[in-house]
């Protein structure tokens, strides 16, 4: 089963907790290993009182984390709370190749309904937009079968217009990257976004 690198914002821990705790217990019960858990590490630090860290802890946290990242096969980032950390660690996972899930709530009462993370185009990026607990999970399972059955890909014959041809020869070229991940991707977004059962 895959190893999972899961973390989100602890600016509203004590509200995201309850979630993320959730999130957990659902990727363990899929047999996932988790090679990052910011319960785990959040609660640690409030048992222990921690409150201000110094920058050596700091970047201690950060060394454990990247080389947690550099070890997991995908990363999932709940993001209902953004925060400069999260959006960071999708940048850093997305740069190891790392296939990236971001999680937000739409029934949150944030100001703005996106972020940050909706405008970046990469074919490792997913972004799932969830509107309840079972939609949630159905978003999580969709994305973990992306990433155990890469191999089992099917070959499919796509007719273009000649502009559509062009445009694509020429965003592929802009990204660095193939044709098929730009399509994928798109495929991608549609599946994940505002797709409740």
């Amino acid at each position: 089963m895959l190893k999972v690198f899961f973390t989100g914002s602890v600016k509203r821990y004590s509200e995201s907790r309850p979630l993320y705790l959730k999130i957990i217990n659902y990727l363990k019960q899929k047999g996932c290993t988790l090679t990052w858990n910011v319960v785990e590490t959040t609660d640690s630090r409030i048992k222990a009182k921690i409150t201000q860290l110094s920058i050596t802890q700091w970047r201690t946290i950060y060394t454990d984390m990247i080389k947690s990242l550099k070890e997991s096969d995908v990363c999932i980032l709940e993001n209902t709370t953004s925060a400069f950390s999260t959006g960071y660690l999708a940048g850093i996972a997305l740069s190891f190749n790392i296939p990236t899930l971001v999680l937000f709530d739409q029934n949150s009462k944030h100001t703005f309904k996106t972020s940050f993370m909706h405008g970046i185009l990469h074919p490792k990026l997913v972004v799932g937009e969830y509107r309840h607990i079972l939609h949630l999970y159905k978003i999580i399972d969709e994305f973990l079968s992306l990433y155990e059955q890469e191999e089992n890909t099917i070959d499919i014959h796509l007719k273009l217009t000649p502009n559509e041809k062009s445009f694509l020869d020429k965003t592929a070229k802009l990204m660095k990257t193939t044709r098929t991940a730009i399509i994928r991707k798109l495929i991608r977004d549609l599946m994940f976004r505002k797709d409740a059962d």
